[in-house]
């Protein structure tokens, strides 16, 4: 389907390989019949609060296990990065896909393609980061450091000597300002280290490692 789509010009080429190289319908379960409502038991509930990203508006919410909103930060994607409202872009997009709140209650979060933000408790910006970051964000353990992953398109010839593919970087930003501060490519690590025959295994085109988490890992 996705090739009769892209021969008739319903689906770039570009959008065909990242599709292609996708992993996910190879661990797929066949939904049961059961159905019916959850009922929250406290008794077997742990402590604390949950922290919730909203997949339909700019939205994050600090909640109770029975749903109370203990705290709500509001920030629209074009309010952070006003130049993105003059562009179509992917509505996705417009919501935040990883946020992080910290103990002073301000909150730093991902619009997922976009960039950062960082907001105050009262969902005030603190500052922006346009980079195109993605899908998740971690702090080190002091807090003065972010780490986020960056997908960039580029020639790398062990993968592919003729055609561009993206690769994933691992980006450091500082958690005062939100600036770079260095960045190193996922490819040029696997290739580089004694696991580089696993790329033998990666697509030869499109999205490679399509890379989901980043975490701080300690001694």
């Amino acid at each position: 389907m996705l090739k009769e789509a892209s021969e008739s010009g319903t689906l770039n080429e570009d959008l065909h390989k990242q599709l292609e190289a996708l992993g996910y319908m190879g661990g797929y379960e066949t939904a049961t019949v059961e159905s019916g409502v959850s009922v929250l038991k406290a008794d077997k509930l742990a402590e604390g609060l949950n922290l919730v990203v909203s997949a339909h508006g700019p939205e994050v919410y600090l909640m109770r296990s029975d749903g109370e909103v203990v705290h709500r930060w509001n920030c629209p994607r074009n309010k952070a990065f006003p130049d993105l409202a003059r562009t179509k872009s992917d509505k996705k997009a417009r919501s935040f896909r990883r946020a992080y709140v910290l103990p002073d209650r301000s909150l730093v979060g991902i619009y997922n393609g976009t960039g950062m933000v960082k907001l105050s408790s009262e969902s005030e910006i603190i500052w922006t980061q346009p980079a195109m970051c993605h899908h998740d964000l971690c702090f080190s353990p002091d807090y003065k450091q972010i780490y986020t992953i960056i997908q960039k398109r580029r020639l790398f010839p062990a993968i592919n000597k003729d055609e561009e593919v993206m690769d994933e970087e691992i980006t450091v930003l500082n958690a005062e300002n939100g600036e770079s501060l260095r960045q190193f490519s996922l490819l040029e690590a696997f290739h580089g280290s004694e696991y580089s025959p696993m790329l033998r295994k990666a697509p030869s085109s499109g999205d490679v490692l399509h890379a989901n988490t980043v975490r701080y890992v300690t001694e």
